[in-house]
């Protein structure tokens, strides 16, 4: 009868944090290369018209960066995470709107 070898996390063993856990999955998926991908053009197109917002961004962030995965109403395909308007608005969870930012304060 075979044995059945099953791995066990040792107590000394860490388990990667969710901020790592995130990582790696945007890099096993190529999310920050800079290629276009028409449904993530067509979600920012729809944000636009949806919230009726002169640009949106679909993003990725890494360690440092944030990716625009796609815009609609801006150019570029990244910023700096300490140039964005309210890096502390990073630690939320689902959708974030910010009210009151113009083209020339991004």
């Amino acid at each position: 009868m075979p044995i059945l070898e099953v791995p066990v996390a040792h107590r000394w063993t860490k388990s990667p944090s969710p901020g790592e856990q995130r990582l790696d999955a945007l890099h096993r998926y190529d999310s920050f290369d800079h290629s276009t991908e028409r449904s993530f053009d067509l979600l920012a197109e729809g944000l636009v018209k949806l919230y009726r917002t002169p640009f949106a961004l679909v993003t990725f962030r890494e360690t440092d960066q944030q990716h625009f995965k796609a815009t609609s109403g801006l150019d570029g395909r990244s910023i700096p995470l300490a140039s964005l308007p309210c890096p502390h608005l990073l630690k939320s969870e689902g959708a974030i709107t910010i009210g009151g930012i113009t083209k020339t304060n991004v």
